[in-house]
């Protein structure tokens, strides 16, 4: 009965990593199809029992719609102000250092846009800032994958986690671990410092120069991130990137020798450059302080409406930037909605209690975590990723007598490794920059990096277990 309960999931897996070019889409109603044969066939599932799950899942979905609507509007609204130009512009103007420009947009800035949108936004934006700094195309898409992993964890709004509270575990304990769990992720501003250092004649000399930069970029995040995690889900990416970004300049103030910098003018002074980031920080945290559990894509909502307001937008662009969310946002419910449809019903008929025996022993840790990696990496999502595979975690946790939280954190931690490598994520990235290189060069590229990520952590994960 297991390998009938896997069979679905494997055929999703397997066909992905066949057919780069096929609709997610189109695959999940296939396999969800399979899925509900299965469970009304094989394990006697009540034909009407499937409206109930039908609905659970729709309701998971709109919230994740509400989320992603809102950030993308937002999105749309930064971009129409210049509001992201201008401030690259300040970041690459603080210093002529290409190590010291990497880490700024590459790691600080790709965490804080992966926290206020993601669904692969911070790849797609990066890369071609990175590009503009003088690096190759294959350098720019590989920095920009890589930063495009840690913050994952708690992308657009924490979204990743919110997705597992239909598990009935306490979302915000688990968001604290998995913040803490993310240790593993301070080595990844020395691997994207080391491939903005490719072809230079004192490669190594230049990178052991910065090392304590790259490693305090990353200890700075990851702290920053576990510090606000407590605040709730939605803060580790945004917050977190901010504080550390505010940190990281402040020693380096100390740090720089000096060097000459051509200051490129901005379209905005900083002051408006930052209003709409600190306008929605400190919305998030009224709703937390006030005790309401309001979706965040309300805060983003609140806050484009504001900005517009301030900016002096016109009325009519909102029917274009309305348009272009609810396009954006439509795909990734639809996909939410299936997966959640999917796996409501596996679980409703007993399938995922089936496969309690395949991941039953004390590696669970370790093995959640690659299942989340290799969750991302086939569906580009680590919220689907979540979806697909959160319960049945949780479930063998509890047959076994461990901590649910733990493993089910170790899960989170996989999807944002994963999501280095997602070959969505990859397809769009080099989209968008172009080079000669093939998607499987790229990823090539990338790989050997994500394994060292991915072997770092399931150190950590044994330790911890």
């Amino acid at each position: 009965m297991a390998l009938l309960a896997i069979f679905p999931l494997l055929i999703f897996v397997i066909w992905l990593l066949i057919d780069h070019k096929a609709s997610i889409l189109k695959i999940a109603l296939i396999v969800l199809g399979i899925v509900i044969s299965e469970a009304l066939f094989i394990w006697k599932m009540p034909f009407l029992a499937l409206g109930g799950q039908f609905w659970k899942g729709i309701l998971i979905a709109f919230d994740i719609f509400m989320i992603v609507f809102g950030a993308i509007l937002f999105w749309e609204l930064l971009k129409k102000y210049r509001v992201t130009q201008s401030l690259a512009i300040y970041l690459n103007n603080i210093s002529g250092d290409i190590r010291v420009q990497v880490i700024l947009l590459g790691w600080f800035l790709e965490a804080f846009l992966e926290g206020v949108a993601g669904f692969g936004t911070p790849a797609i934006v990066v890369g071609p800032m990175l590009l503009a700094l003088g690096l190759s195309p294959l350098q720019s898409m590989t920095i920009a994958l890589l930063g495009n992993g840690v913050p994952v964890i708690f992308g657009a709004a924490g979204t990743p986690v919110r997705v597992l509270s239909g598990t009935g575990v306490d979302i915000l304990l688990l968001g604290q671990r998995a913040a803490l769990y993310n240790l593993a992720g301070i080595i990844v501003p020395m691997m994207i410092v080391w491939v903005a250092l490719a072809g230079d004649k004192n490669r190594k000399q230049e990178f052991f120069d910065f090392l304590p930069m790259s490693i305090m970029a990353g200890i700075l995040f990851w702290g920053a991130s576990l510090l606000v995690s407590f605040l709730g889900i939605e803060f580790p990416s945004i917050l977190g990137s901010i504080i550390s970004l505010v940190l990281f300049l402040g020693i380096f103030s100390i740090w720089d020798k000096g060097e000459k910098v051509n200051k490129n003018k901005a379209d905005l002074p900083l002051f408006r450059v930052i209003f709409p980031y600190v306008t929605l920080v400190s919305i998030l945290i009224l709703f937390k302080i006030l005790g309401k559990n309001v979706n965040p894509g309300v805060a983003f909502l609140i806050t484009a409406v504001i900005i517009s307001i301030c900016y002096k937008g016109k009325i009519r662009e909102w029917k274009n930037f309305i348009k272009s969310a609810f396009k954006s946002a439509l795909s990734p419910f639809l996909l939410v909605a299936i997966m959640s449809f999917l796996v409501q019903v596996m679980n409703g008929s007993g399938m995922i209690v089936s496969l309690i025996g395949l991941f039953k022993n004390r590696w669970l840790p370790v093995m959640s975590m690659w299942i989340g990696t290799l969750g991302s990496f086939v569906t580009g999502s680590a919220t689907v990723s979540n979806l697909m595979f959160g319960n049945l975690i949780k479930m063998v946790a509890e047959s076994m007598g461990m901590e649910v939280i733990g493993a089910m954190a170790w899960l989170l931690v996989g999807g944002g490794v994963g999501n280095m490598i997602a070959i969505a994520d990859t397809v769009a990235t080099k989209a968008v920059i172009g080079g000669k290189e093939t998607l499987t060069e790229v990823l090539m590229k990338v790989l050997p990096y994500c394994m060292i990520y991915l072997c770092v952590a399931s150190l950590l994960a044994m330790v911890l277990r």
